[in-house]
């Protein structure tokens, strides 16, 4: 009999101890998309790749207005100069390729120097919240 009540407290005690546990689940990234600062920090992003996207046109237009002069002048250019502006467009499209990559990396650092605040915050609140 005692070991019946003896196992019977136990057995009390394990499941007071279960419902005073919480758990909870949430969704960090969607409590990111609403923060009214993601809004200006996305704002500032999209800005600096419209920049971007302004010099990637114009760096397109001149090597296709280069390669449009070559295309039409080289039979007539001795070998020199048509080497030369075949090393030229190829410098030029490597450049453009170059920027692209570029233009990645910073867009992607500004994104992590402008979200890192952010989602600092949003982790020192769900500690808060689970201490």
């Amino acid at each position: 009999m005692k070991h019946i009540l003896l196992l019977a407290f136990v057995a009390l005690l394990g499941m007071t101890d279960a419902v005073a546990q919480k758990f909870g689940h949430l969704d960090a990234q969607d409590i990111l998309l609403t923060l009214p600062e993601r809004a200006e920090a996305q704002a500032s992003i999209e800005a600096a790749a419209a920049e971007y996207e302004t010099e990637v046109s114009r760096m397109q237009s001149e090597l296709e207005t280069k390669f449009a002069d070559y295309q039409a002048k080289a039979a007539t250019w001795p070998d020199a100069i048509r080497q030369q502006k075949e090393r030229e467009l190829q410098q030029l499209d490597a450049g453009l390729q170059d920027f692209g990559m570029t233009i990645q990396n910073d867009l992607a650092q500004m994104e992590q120097q402008l979200l890192a605040p952010m989602i600092e915050r949003v982790r020192d609140a769900i500690e808060a919240v689970g201490k």
